[in-house]
């Protein structure tokens, strides 16, 4: 059985990142080191992780700017793409669905 190594601190944040999923690298990869969750192995999705949220939570800003009209993709999108993100999280030992709900906007309903 593999048992990868886990991280004390977190690696520096990838210089392909851009800032809005920098944040997100230094918040979750945070929270994953204070819990011992991240390991050598968990931190290779951190990235893609990271850039995902940050385009969730533009996404979700640019929603409730301007409110969507009944049968929107875009909407429709953003709860696909907030599915994924949960089920993602959830595999990194955190509970995805309550992480989002403390840490990016709403949709707007």
């Amino acid at each position: 059985m593999i048992n990868p190594e886990r991280y004390s601190e977190l690696p520096p944040v990838p210089r392909t990142l851009r800032r809005e999923a920098r944040r997100f690298w230094r918040q979750l990869g945070g929270e994953l080191i204070r819990r011992g969750l991240l390991t050598e192995l968990s931190v290779i999705p951190l990235a893609p992780l990271c850039a995902m949220l940050a385009i969730y939570e533009g996404l979700a800003n640019d929603l409730r700017r301007n409110p969507p009209r009944f049968g929107d993709e875009l909407l429709f999108h953003a709860l696909d793409l907030r599915a994924e993100l949960e089920e993602f999280l959830d595999q990194f030992g955190l509970d995805g669905k309550h992480w989002i709900a403390e840490n990016l906007p709403a949709l707007p309903d």
